[in-house]
């Protein structure tokens, strides 16, 4: 059991490791195989046995994939000493670990149980996996629960499909099923892997057949990267619309400074000014979340728009705080040629202990001795979630714009396309991170996935990261230069509804009628 525990290990953070970089895709394809091979060992009475594998294994995988919670050091935004800083942040990447892992624990256990032989485990390993990481989403949402609300299916970063972001042929498939057809391919690919190789009682006959297998991997990956290999894809255009993404590098320990954000949206007032002069009018210009430009610039929404743009129409999409009665909201506003419009969307999914805190973190911030002045910080920060989803009609067109972590959440994006949005724009704001490389990886295959979901270009303005344009193939078209800066491009406008995007999570439910068919045929067989 100890040499199984070190495989599961072993195994889980080289799984996850394709989800953090996903240039190296084929590690985590590959990673499955030693997991693979620790359960398939083991007799469906040693489920138990299965429960505590898949912990270590779920442990490691999950820790792994979110390794990215530790680059929010140092918090030196909340006035917190910085072990203190070390800690709460110590806790808040374990206790997301530890719930996510025991769904990795009910996996071994479920494909112990009802195990099968050749490839039809691979299908109960890749339908199992895919429900329960499905699953995991909720589990997040209860242990980030405040006030006994949840937010959600919301928090996917750790799905194993994000690290296929990098393979075109398989990204392309998230138009029909989404991350989780994704999910369900790299899961179906490593168990058949060992299948494959483990058929072989050879040893030598083994390292052969992993040989060719991880060459004609290589070459194909090759051929992808350079060439773009071919695969389906939809076409239908109407239309464009010209965006700018405003980049900027607020750093967040600037972000409570009153003076410092008016300094900050003075300058990005006279960049635009002379941009503008050197550069063809957009129809869309987008500010990273929270700028609130026109509050701090004290530039006249409407005078702006006529002095720097005098003969075309533009709307901006700026934000920032709001507060109705006793809540606050991260709010979107929108202004067209000066004028504030009427819709406004308030951002759903918020980010635990940055935008508020659970009532689980609040017992640890207690008990670690942070005291009332320290908490008062994030007291301020601290915003209610939204409920309405809806595009903006803006310049004749259907906007599915979403906040920052918005593109974490598959259903989200799905929804906003399912009512009619056209292109997707998301003002972002990842200062938090510190320029982390992590997360720049991150948000670009959640990018690529959403847009690929729903067949839309997304437009992504960064604060503290660079600026994307992502078309609807999951190709990185365009990034910004080192902020301050604007990325502008003509993006096509989308009509089509994928599959995924008229289904949704109705995809999970051959999944799970391939669990419920392969349990039945082994009792018939039995």
């Amino acid at each position: 059991m100890v040499v199984f525990g070190l495989l599961a290990i072993f195994s889980g953070v080289i799984a996850a490791s394709g989800i953090l970089f996903p240039s190296i895709w084929l590690v985590s394809v590959f990673g499955l195989i030693p997991f693979a091979h620790v359960l398939h060992r083991l007799q469906e009475k040693q489920y138990r046995d299965a429960s505590i594998l898949g912990l270590l294994f779920g442990f490691a995988y999950s820790g792994t994939a979110i390794a990215w919670f530790w680059d929010v050091l140092p918090l030196d935004w909340t006035g917190s000493p910085p072990w203190k800083g070390i800690i709460f942040v110590g806790f808040s990447w374990l206790m997301v670990t530890l719930v996510l892992a025991v769904f990795f624990s009910l996996f071994a256990a479920g494909f112990v149980r009802s195990k099968r032989s050749g490839f039809y485990a691979a299908l109960l390993a890749a339908s199992l996996w895919t429900v329960l990481q499905y699953a995991q989403m909720w589990g997040f949402a209860i242990l980030t629960a405040r006030d006994l609300s949840f937010s959600g299916p919301h928090f996917s970063p750790t799905m194993l499909g994000y690290s296929l972001t990098n393979f075109s042929p398989f990204l392309r498939s998230a138009s029909i099923g989404g991350i989780y057809i994704l999910t369900f391919l790299a899961v179906f690919l490593g168990f058949s892997l060992y299948h494959v190789i483990f058929q072989y009682e050879n040893a030598r006959k083994r390292g052969l057949v992993f040989a060719l297998i991880l060459s004609g991997a290589l070459t194909l990956a090759a051929l992808d990267r350079a060439y773009s290999l071919p695969s389906w894809t939809f076409q239908n255009e109407s239309g464009s619309v010209r965006v700018a993404l405003v980049s900027t590098s607020m750093p967040v320990t600037s972000l409570y400074s009153l003076e410092v954000k008016r300094k900050h949206a003075r300058e990005v007032a006279e960049y635009i000014r002379i941009w503008a002069k050197e550069n063809e009018p957009p129809d869309i210009i987008v500010f990273p979340e929270a700028t609130d430009f026109f509050v701090h610039s004290n530039e006249d929404p409407t005078e702006f728009a006529k002095l720097v743009f005098p003969d075309h129409a533009v709307t901006f999409i700026d934000s920032g705080p709001v507060r109705t009665g006793s809540e606050r909201y991260v709010q979107m506003r929108m202004y067209e040629n000066g004028t504030l419009m009427p819709e406004t969307y308030r951002k759903i999914f918020l980010v635990p202990q940055g935008e508020y805190t659970p009532w689980l973190f609040a017992m640890l911030l207690r008990l670690i001795g942070v005291s009332d002045a320290e908490q008062s910080t994030m007291r301020e920060r601290s915003v209610a979630s939204g409920t309405k989803l809806f595009p903006a009609h803006i310049n004749g067109t259907e906007v599915g714009a979403l906040f920052c972590s918005d593109i974490l959440s598959p259903n989200l994006y799905q929804k906003l396309a399912q009512g009619g949005a056209r292109v997707f724009v998301n003002p972002a704001g990842q200062a938090w991170f510190h320029g982390s490389h992590l997360v720049d990886n991150l948000v670009l295959s959640l990018g690529k996935v959403r847009a690929v979901e729903n067949d839309r270009y997304i437009a992504i303005a960064g604060n503290g990261l660079a600026s994307s344009i992502v078309t609807n193939r999951g190709k990185v078209e365009m990034r910004s230069d080192s902020a301050p800066s604007i990325l502008a491009a003509s993006v096509p406008l989308k009509d089509t509804k994928t599959l995924y995007s008229l289904l949704g999570e109705y995809v999970l439910i051959l999944p799970i009628l391939s669990i419920v068919f392969l349990i039945i045929r082994k009792r018939e067989v039995a």
